[in-house]
């Protein structure tokens, strides 16, 4: 897949079942749009080989764009 959307609940206990599912899921040149309530770091998503390549914070909302780590 190019783009995975992961827009869970706030209080969503699965962030990192979601997001093993999209990464394993994402083309080498893909990408995962993921909405949360707090930041995610490069140390939180590299478990997964991922990296954050855009963050954003809208309100309460944390917008965060992660890419495979290269």
């Amino acid at each position: 897949m190019d783009l995975v959307f992961l827009d869970p609940p706030y209080d969503f206990p699965q962030y990192p079942m979601a997001l093993a599912a999209a990464a394993a899921c994402i083309k080498p040149s893909g990408q995962i749009y993921l909405e949360a309530a707090k930041p995610w770091r490069d140390d939180d998503v590299s478990v997964w080989s991922l990296r954050v390549a855009k963050h954003l914070k809208a309100g309460a909302v944390h917008a965060h764009l992660l890419q495979p780590a290269a």
